[in-house]
């Protein structure tokens, strides 16, 4: 009768050692999903430079772009003012072409700022062709002197905010210019679309 008892505490235990493991497991396979839901493809950049042209490049899975329609980027311009294109870029290389599909950081989030930031790009700004298969992500910037600056991270996810094309870009701005005489008379020499 005692070896019993004892046999049936015993089998008590294995029970909620079993049920503990089991709970693990199921706890971390939910985080490793959550986590390759939402790949990170870059982690605590810095690109410093004195009219050099800094570059940091990252291998990425091929299909990493898969059900994903937005890339969120967590930086630092540390008071730069980024200049447009390839001089604040992020892109994209195709993994078959090395065909390069690039954005400016330039058209996103506030220009010459000296804190952190994010910012939401979707990935329909890079304008790759559907079911693209990339190789690398890169980070591009150049400035005529010294400057830093930090991406603390990107991510690339699936937003159900992005819908047609629905942007963050910034809209194209007409400026005007109030100090310049104009050689017509006004409506020619008031605005300006450059």
């Amino acid at each position: 009768m005692k070896e019993k008892l004892i046999q049936n505490k015993w089998l008590i235990v294995l029970g909620i050692i079993t049920a503990f493991l089991g709970m693990a497991t199921l706890f971390l396979f939910a985080n490793d999903s959550r986590n390759s839901a939402k790949p990170t493809v870059i982690q605590n950049w810095r690109l410093t430079g004195t009219k050099s042209i800094s570059e940091r490049t990252n291998p990425v899975a091929s299909k990493i772009l898969s059900n994903k329609n937005t890339l969120r980027v967590t930086y630092n311009l540390h008071g730069l003012c980024v200049l447009e294109g390839n001089a604040s870029s992020l892109s994209f290389i195709e993994k078959d072409t090395n065909k390069k599909y690039s954005v400016s950081l330039s058209d996103y989030g506030k220009n010459c700022s000296n804190s952190l930031q994010t910012v939401d790009i979707p990935l329909s700004h890079f304008e790759f062709p559907k079911d693209t298969k990339v190789k690398s992500i890169i980070a591009s910037f150049w400035y005529p002197t010294q400057y830093e600056v930090d991406i603390q991270s990107a991510i690339l996810y699936k937003s159900d905010d992005v819908v047609l094309g629905e942007s963050t870009k910034k809209e194209n701005v007409k400026k005007t210019f109030p100090n310049i005489t104009p050689i017509r008379e006004f409506p020619y020499a008031k605005e300006s679309q450059y």
